[in-house]
């Protein structure tokens, strides 16, 4: 029977075995379980300087142990950026914001935004415009134009082939509105003469 001691008080108790598998800390009661976190939270060493404000405060070991916990609110991680960091602008709203400088190394696509609800404008917007041009070229004819399939409803199938491969170049010579079979033809290199130049 998995019988386990209490870390405050040492009294013995019963913990289910899937219980003890969660976690190391081990109480026989919820008032135990407060008075151990009083200890920590008084104990120096489970202390940690905040970066900016040079401010001690209480972190979790387990943070600790992570790395986390190098400032003590958001309001001083956001002054430790306005020193640290670099000025960039907001590809959406063009407003001015600052970010770290190791955080936009990281960055692979080169659009920077201040908020996630200005990347999420962004991107719907790029979908938007993407599904207006798809819909754009399938209305401009409602058959394939590489062997002439056409049946009422055939538009929802049809797909644009870009013919020298750039979807940047939306001219009405570089784009053929194909159907399924005939796409998997030109992708599979069966008909030469559609391939991308």
């Amino acid at each position: 029977m998995p019988y386990v001691p209490c870390m405050t008080c040492g009294k013995t108790f019963y913990k289910r075995p899937s219980d003890m598998l969660k976690t190391h800390r081990h109480f026989c009661s919820k008032s135990c379980w407060i008075e151990k976190n009083k200890e920590e939270r008084a104990d120096p060493e489970n202390n940690s300087t905040c970066k900016y404000c040079r401010k001690d405060f209480y972190l979790i070991p387990s943070k600790k142990k992570k790395g986390w916990g190098v400032f003590c609110s958001k309001a001083c991680r956001d002054g430790y950026l306005d020193v640290q960091g670099i000025t960039l602008i907001c590809h959406e709203c063009g407003q001015e914001f600052r970010r770290k400088m190791s955080v936009q190394k990281r960055n692979k696509t080169g659009r920077t935004f201040c908020s996630q609800t200005c990347a999420r404008i962004s991107n719907y917007k790029w979908y938007k415009q993407k599904t207006l041009d798809t819909l754009h070229y399938k209305r401009k004819s409602t058959s394939c134009e590489v062997c002439g399939w056409e049946e009422s409803g055939a538009e929802i199938l049809l797909s644009i082939h870009w013919l020298d491969g750039n979807h940047n170049n939306k001219s009405e010579e570089n784009i053929l509105v194909v159907c399924p079979i005939c796409r998997d033809k030109i992708r599979a290199g069966l008909l030469k003469r559609y391939q991308n130049e």
